[in-house]
């Protein structure tokens, strides 16, 4: 799929707006990520971070107005695929995903450079634990427990494709947590800008809690759009991916986003 010169979409957005309103309803994750979405002591969602300054910059971009839903990530597909949802703001690339959902492609692979941002999981164990951690391996999982992942993320069935027993019933970050505290499962996978966000709310976690180093995985996550949307949107979605690119890089973004990641 060729993608359009920044250029090109600008002047085809400036010149081809129809009279017609239209609207993207997009689903973003209904918990804390920081510096993407903040939250309030009590876990409260609020409209700020750095994916509500993209939505208003893609919005600025194309026209159309952005109309977000907070919901959790299993749910945000589901209604992708039964259409009531018309786009998922920044989630991994899953090949059952497609059946549903347009990803940019190129070489029938995802394509990375229209990511609209990388994540890191780690794993996360109790200060005590003896558990090891070489980058491809995790030894000495007492045996019967489960390793722990959230609810909806995909991270969960990369573990058990590499053979471990992964305990995946619970969405919310602060639940996981308590099991992993209590003994429940022996590490958990957790993306680490909500890590980093929990432990903003609940300072006192930190001392108990230890992040092994390296990553467990990386991830590009993108924003993917319902197959119906190449129907029904004036943008086609090689546009859309454009259009988001240039949000992605445009000044402001990026100023916001070095605010928000300070480099060392």
């Amino acid at each position: 799929m060729r993608i359009l010169p920044a250029l090109a979409v600008t002047l085809l957005l400036a010149l081809g707006l129809p009279a017609r309103a239209e609207r993207l309803r997009v689903c973003l994750g209904d918990v804390a990520n920081p510096p993407y979405r903040l939250a309030d002591e009590q876990g409260k969602l609020l409209r700020r971070g750095l994916d509500f300054l993209f939505l208003d910059l893609l919005a600025q971009r194309t026209g159309v107005e952005m109309e977000p839903a907070f919901l959790p990530a299993k749910r945000c597909l589901l209604e992708l695929k039964s259409g009531q949802l018309d786009a998922v703001l920044s989630i991994s690339h899953v090949p059952e995903r497609e059946e549903f959902g347009l990803y940019p492609m190129r070489d029938g692979q995802p394509d990375a450079s229209l990511a609209l941002r990388t994540q890191r999981y780690y794993w996360y164990v109790r200060r005590e634990s003896t558990l090891r951690w070489d980058g491809r391996q995790l030894s000495g999982l007492p045996e019967r427990v489960p390793v722990g992942a959230q609810l909806g993320y995909s991270i969960a069935g990369v573990l058990r494709e590499q053979g471990y027993a992964v305990d995946d019933a619970v969405r919310a970050v602060e639940a996981n947590v308590e099991k992993l505290l209590r003994g429940r499962v022996a590490a958990l996978a957790l993306q680490n800008s909500e890590a980093e966000g929990l432990l903003q709310r609940r300072p006192e976690w930190a001392p108990l809690l230890h992040r092994l180093e390296p990553a467990l995985q990386e991830r590009p996550y993108y924003l993917v759009l319902g197959r119906h949307l190449a129907r029904s949107s004036r943008l086609s979605p090689a546009q859309w991916w454009a259009a988001m690119a240039e949000v992605r890089d445009s000044a402001e973004y990026q100023r916001a986003d070095q605010a928000a990641h300070p480099r060392p």
